[in-house]
């Protein structure tokens, strides 16, 4: 079988179960292909890979980004292990190590300054002020905010204090888990969705590009860069993303005296260690921890 067809293969079966990943992993297995000249993938050895990443070093690649490419790769040669058509062990296929340098964290001031630049009185920036302050008060991967339907927002507060939950799914697990934000938030999403079903749009996302005749909810990617330019209009000195509010969202957690387990709850984490990384990098949580030990 050659390359191009064994490609196809794969990326139907992954497509199966992880249809963004599939997308995303055509990128790199075209720029592959490319290289390659379409080889046979019995033929490929441990020498055209080695070619391969000296190749993406030469063409300027992060180190990140060929650790990435790497892990394709391997996954890749698994697959077509598990069915008998390399000779290649994908064992022998290890990513370069990298470092990645931390994440901005979204303090408190922060989130303040971004919600300063934007007046609710414009429906673009009331979208942008609601979509903030639901980061801000949930931790929501971007993917999870993207995902929201208005239908999925409860018709009523909580309770009597105001407080708001929303349905939201999980790409990871596919699970769907409720969160809950402040009545200040729930005042702007009232404000905002009284507006937004007013919208001649298809579909029900709860929040919308700036061309609402595209018929499709706001993208991953679109909220990227909103996030970017608010932070950068708002003088922020930190490069911060919607995956920033997160991080930030763990560290009030345990400012405000939370423990790991409330972390683990409140950000859906299904790995606790993936909790216990924030009490490392919380330095007065940390400090407070270890004192407890000298």
């Amino acid at each position: 079988m050659n390359l191009k067809k064994g490609i196809e293969v794969y990326l139907a079966w992954k497509a199966t179960y992880a249809k963004a990943a599939a997308r995303s992993y055509r990128v790199r297995l075209k720029h592959l292909l490319s290289f390659m000249d379409d080889l046979k993938i019995a033929d490929l050895r441990g020498e055209h890979l080695v070619a391969y990443h000296q190749n993406l070093e030469k063409e300027g690649y992060s180190t990140a980004t060929i650790a990435y490419a790497t892990w394709i790769l391997k996954d890749f040669f698994w697959f077509w292990h598990g069915r008998g058509e390399v000779n290649l062990n994908p064992k022998e296929i290890r990513s370069p190590k990298f470092y990645s340098p931390p994440t901005a964290v979204v303090t408190q001031e922060d989130f303040e300054d971004m919600c300063d630049i934007l007046d609710e009185r414009i429906f673009s920036d009331l979208i942008k002020k609601v979509l903030i302050h639901i980061l801000w008060d949930t931790g929501l991967r971007v993917s999870e905010l993207c995902d929201i339907n208005i239908s999925d927002v409860e018709l009523s507060p909580l309770d009597k204090d105001g407080f708001r939950a929303v349905q939201v799914r999980t790409r990871k697990t596919m699970r769907y888990n409720q969160v809950v934000f402040s009545p200040k938030t729930n005042k702007l999403l009232v404000k905002y969705l009284a507006l937004r079903i007013c919208v001649d749009t298809p579909t029900d996302a709860l929040f919308i590009p700036s061309k609402a005749e595209t018929g499709k909810g706001i993208t991953t990617r679109g909220v990227q860069r909103w996030v970017k330019k608010i932070a950068e209009e708002a003088m922020l000195d930190k490069l911060i993303t919607p995956h920033s509010f997160r991080h930030g969202k763990a560290h009030a957690i345990l400012d405000q005296g939370g423990n790991v387990r409330d972390v683990q709850a409140i950000l859906r984490h299904r790995n606790p260690a993936s909790s216990f990384n924030y009490l490392t990098l919380n330095r007065q949580k940390y400090v407070e921890t270890a004192k407890k030990y000298i």
